[in-house]
């Protein structure tokens, strides 16, 4: 069997991150089975259960795992990398953000969080958060996360992030 080089994840890592019109979407209303307990996604999802809205990123960048760097996620704590130094270093991940603030988006209760690339907005849709009726495509769903309920209020920012391994 054929081994995929370090090289290669680099690659997959820097055309992602080349990619556009990259979305963090929220979506799903209705309550789990069991709300403190989701279930595992589905590996051949290609969309949230009842969109609510899409925040494009904010953040998105490539890192290596450091004790000494300023992401912190899942406990981990990771340094930004320059494109340029992604073969030196072996930059095989990608960290992802977006923010939802306050009422900028729909104030709802939410079960899922995912990561789109290539979505297509509709005509005269804004640059901002887009609601199900401003996309005509979704685009590729690249990462789905069911959680527990996640309650918005005007009040906060919610910021939803995700780190993709390449």
């Amino acid at each position: 069997m054929s081994t995929l080089t370090q090289s290669h994840h680099v690659a997959q890592a820097l055309r992602f991150l080349a990619a556009t019109n990259k979305y963090i979407g929220i979506g799903r209303t209705a309550a789990w089975d069991v709300e403190t307990a989701p279930p595992a996604p589905s590996v051949i999802a290609t969309g949230v259960d009842t969109p609510i809205c899409y925040a494009p990123l904010s953040k998105a960048c490539l890192v290596v795992a450091d004790a000494g760097g300023a992401i912190t996620f899942g406990g981990d704590t990771y340094l930004e990398v320059a494109p340029e130094d992604a073969y030196t270093v072996g930059a095989t991940q990608v960290y992802v953000e977006a923010q939802l603030n306050g009422a900028a988006a729909p104030l709802v209760t939410y079960r899922q969080a995912a990561l789109f690339s290539g979505l297509t907005k509709a005509g005269g849709a804004g640059a901002g958060i887009l609601l199900p009726a401003d996309v005509t495509d979704s685009g590729i769903l690249e990462v789905l996360d069911n959680r527990r309920p996640t309650y918005r209020a005007a009040d906060t920012l919610d910021v939803i992030a995700h780190l993709l391994q390449f």
